[in-house]
């Protein structure tokens, strides 16, 4: 699937606000001394979830 620029932005957009929010949480969890609570497989679903949020629009 071929992506417009203002899709690339959108997708690039929903990806760093998923993206952001995981690395919060992972910080949260590592000032608390505590394992981290995401990992690299959450990453990955959150450009997948990004990338279905883009084809509602």
């Amino acid at each position: 699937m071929g992506y417009s620029e203002a899709d690339k932005m959108l997708l690039a957009s929903f990806i760093m606000m998923d993206v952001s929010a995981l690395q919060a949480e992972n910080e949260m969890c590592k000032a608390e001394g505590k394992f981290p609570k995401y990992g690299e497989k959450d990453f990955f679903d959150a450009v997948r979830y990004a990338e279905k949020r883009l084809k509602k629009y």
